[in-house]
């Protein structure tokens, strides 16, 4: 079987020639990006300069609100669209069986970003750190009911969100990895873009205002979805951090009002034209599970310890789900060493993998605190060990 044939297989519940090896994403561990991040520091420095700073801002007054705009736009895409590409050339390179192709956040229409270059807003309105380490480190939130009409939603079909998609896709023209597209999720954009705090008031005061954000957020994943099922994807992967360790972040029954009956109208939507799903989230889901799998969600990942156990994950939903997990990302493949990665990733595939429907990768992502050489072993203990008879 090739990558595409094996992922399909785990993806449907059946056993393929050996355990497929899939990775949400591959962070900072290919050169390039590194050299990104240690040219952020310098550009921070020139931008902080009071007098740097106050000619940056008398050039930009003196060009134009558009034309400022529109250049601040193509620097934030230029920025977003290399880190977004460089995490698929990492999955190829370590050879995986499948990664992500990052499309729902994007610097496009209403990018915004701050004149010390410390700071960006995204499309949602969420607040994101530029530092040495990250472009997408969470800050805070800002959207209210007075912004998004002077914003407007993100656009699902948005001109820069495509080119981004087709480029990630003839990056792998060759099909050497199954490429699934990633345009968000139903939660996590909506309550980082209003911000926790202020959700957490909108529930009581604004819940009108919820409700057409996730009605929104439901016409956009859908739309997206369905145009990268159409144009060369097979699997929609949806990043939407639901819950802490501690359970989800909203009330359960927020869930079954807001979000899930959004997840089945997507999911529909995608099945329709002979895609599949995947549905990531950290934290303990044991209380939201169900109402994933009834959407219609085919793979969950990444079931995260010490709050999951994988055993428990296969016996009690193995034959509704694909089970992705879940390596220890947090301090095993961290800090190793060899042996304790080795026994991580047996513990794995001897909890989940028998009878197929089962798919190795790390608790999370490869952030950038993963040694690259830690990794390479994992991954050569998943092909060694990984093997169905």
């Amino acid at each position: 079987m090739d990558s595409r044939d094996r992922v399909l297989t785990a993806l449907d519940g059946d056993q393929p020639d050996q355990v497929p090896l899939f990775e949400l994403a591959i962070d900072n561990s290919q050169n390039n990006l590194k050299t990104l991040y240690n040219f952020i520091p310098g550009i921070q420095k020139l931008m902080q300069n009071k007098f740097n700073n106050t000619l940056i801002r008398f050039l930009g007054k003196a060009a134009g609100k558009r034309i400022t705009n529109t250049l601040i736009r193509k620097i934030g895409m230029k920025g977003g669209k290399f880190a977004t590409l460089t995490l698929v050339k990492a999955a190829r390179h370590f050879g995986i069986d499948a990664t992500t192709l990052m499309i729902g956040i994007l610097f496009a229409s209403n990018f915004k970003l701050s004149s010390r270059f410390d700071y960006y807003v995204d499309e949602y309105g969420r607040m994101g750190a530029i530092n040495k380490d990250t472009l997408t480190w969470y800050k805070g939130g800002i959207m209210t009911p007075e912004l998004l009409d002077e914003w407007g939603f993100p656009k699902p079909l948005e001109p820069s969100r495509l080119e981004l998609y087709h480029e990630g896709l003839e990056l792998n023209k060759d099909n050497k990895i199954m490429l699934m597209a990633m345009p968000g999720g139903m939660f996590q954009p909506i309550v980082e873009g209003v911000g926790y705090e202020r959700f957490c008031y909108y529930i009581y005061d604004k819940p009108s205002f919820l409700r057409k954000l996730f009605a929104l957020q439901t016409k956009y994943l859908t739309e997206l979805s369905k145009y990268c099922i159409e144009n060369g994807t097979e699997c929609i992967a949806f990043a939407d951090d639901s819950c802490y360790k501690s359970g989800p972040m909203i009330s359960p029954k927020l869930f079954e009002k807001w979000i899930f009956p959004g997840y089945k109208k997507i999911c529909n939507a995608i099945h329709k034209r002979g895609g599949k799903t995947l549905l990531h989230s950290d934290g303990d889901t044991h209380m939201i599970i169900d109402g994933w799998i009834k959407a219609g969600i085919d793979a969950i990942h990444p079931f995260e310890p010490p709050m999951w156990d994988l055993k428990e994950a296969k016996e009690n939903w193995g034959d509704k789900i694909c089970i992705c997990g879940n390596v220890d990302c947090g301090i095993a493949l961290v800090y190793g060493p060899k042996q304790r990665i080795i026994d991580e990733v047996k513990r794995c595939i001897n909890a989940a993998a028998e009878g197929g429907g089962y798919m190795l990768s790390s608790s999370n992502t490869i952030h950038y605190g993963v040694p690259i050489k830690n990794y390479e072993i994992m991954v050569e203990t998943g092909r060694k060990y990984g093997v169905y008879r």
